[in-house]
């Protein structure tokens, strides 16, 4: 059964040459990115975009012979948001020798406990995770987004220099640890500009009824909400939060990030939304307004913040690879993602690099809803 998907993937690689124009010249090399993520379950909607974004990213790099005469390959897997299925994958990408970098999307809780693996099979695994505990378990392990710490004072400077907030209101999802974590950065940054805390509130991720909890932020009267919990609950505080009366004018501030599902379940009540971002389709940057063309050429569908980040993960891998050549190792790529500076990539407002310990640095963008679309904000 093992040798089934990698038998597989061989098949789709040759003919993923053949389309480019035919077989690999002699004395070429394939080195290949693998990606478990899913594309199943909940967690699809984030993955499937996550995928479509770093197939382009390699079919434009292989284009313009970014490894000259050598291929970039990727294999995608799907993890189903499994820890066992990822403990697997990742070793199906150990023993696979093309394999450079092994990349993925999982939630903090598992890749802490994965982190420590990574030191006996020695690849270095991009991830797409918030929690930055494993950068000090592993150095095989790097992360593809920044830290919350880092977005998070990006949206709160934003809160009180642009928006100009002056009284907060606090609801939380008190059953998911990174939600609290978040609620407590947000509120300190806040607290720390002389922001006044009216009200703070807590939920569980079941609840659904809101209108006790509404009806007490509205008599608080305050001029902006923070909401740590996910998206379609947060819609539906959002709507629950207008029916009892708060202001019309009140910034809301998620942490759920910008997606399809807040915005379907929230309508226009959810106007006047701030979110951080790693992406913004707006911008008239270059490099994103060409990306953007060339994504919704191929998919038919403009791409989000998960789309940018496959991408973005492709371009960085093959910087690594690049580096590392001639004959280029794990060890030599890991070295090379360690030392990244000033990468152009179609995250953020500026080029991507990584600090001293290993976590992303990148300006992210500030984003608004307005009818049912995520605006650049004033």
């Amino acid at each position: 059964m093992a040798l089934k998907p990698k038998y597989s993937r061989f098949v789709a690689a040759g003919l993923f040459a053949a389309l480019l124009g035919g077989a690999v010249p002699a004395g070429a090399d394939e080195y290949n990115i693998s990606l478990a993520t899913s594309l199943t379950g909940n967690l699809a909607p984030f993955g499937v975009p996550q995928v479509n974004g770093i197939r382009l990213a390699v079919e434009e790099l292989n284009a313009r012979k970014f490894l000259g005469e050598h291929t970039l390959t990727v294999s995608v897997q799907d993890d189903a948001n499994d820890r066992g299925q990822v403990v697997t994958l990742l070793n199906t990408a150990a023993a696979d020798p093309k394999t450079m970098i092994h990349a993925g999307l999982i939630w903090g809780p598992t890749v802490v406990s994965l982190a420590p693996l990574l030191n006996d099979l020695k690849i270095p695994l991009f991830y797409v995770s918030q929690t930055s505990e494993p950068l000090g378990l592993s150095e095989w392990f790097f992360k593809m987004t920044t830290s919350p710490d880092k977005s998070l004072a990006t949206l709160a400077n934003y809160a009180v220099e642009k928006a100009k907030i002056k009284k907060l209101a606090v609801v939380y999802m008190r059953d998911a640890e990174n939600m609290v974590a978040s609620t407590k950065i947000f509120r300190d940054n806040m607290q720390a500009h002389g922001v006044e805390i009216v009200s703070d509130e807590s939920v569980l991720a079941s609840d659904t009824n809101f209108s006790a909890l509404a009806t007490k932020i509205a008599a608080t009267n305050p001029d902006s909400i923070w909401l740590g919990t996910f998206g379609a609950q947060a819609a539906n505080i959002v709507v629950q939060l207008k029916r009892a009366g708060v202001r019309e004018d009140v910034k809301i501030f998620p942490v759920a990030g910008p997606n399809n599902e807040y915005l379907e379940a929230g309508g226009s009540a959810v106007n006047d939304t701030f979110f951080y971002g790693d992406f913004n389709a707006q911008t008239d940057q270059p490099m994103v307004a060409e990306f953007v063309k060339n994504y919704r050429a191929k998919y038919g569908d403009v791409p989000n913040s998960w789309a940018a980040i496959g991408y973005t993960e492709g371009l960085l891998a093959a910087q690594a690879i690049k580096q590392s050549m001639p004959n280029p190792t794990r060890e030599k790529v890991r070295a090379a993602m360690a030392a990244m500076k000033d990468v152009p990539t179609v995250l953020g407002n500026g080029p991507w690099s990584v600090d001293e310990k290993r976590v992303p640095v990148y300006v992210q963008s500030i984003l608004v809803v307005k009818d049912k679309k995520f605006e650049t904000a004033p």
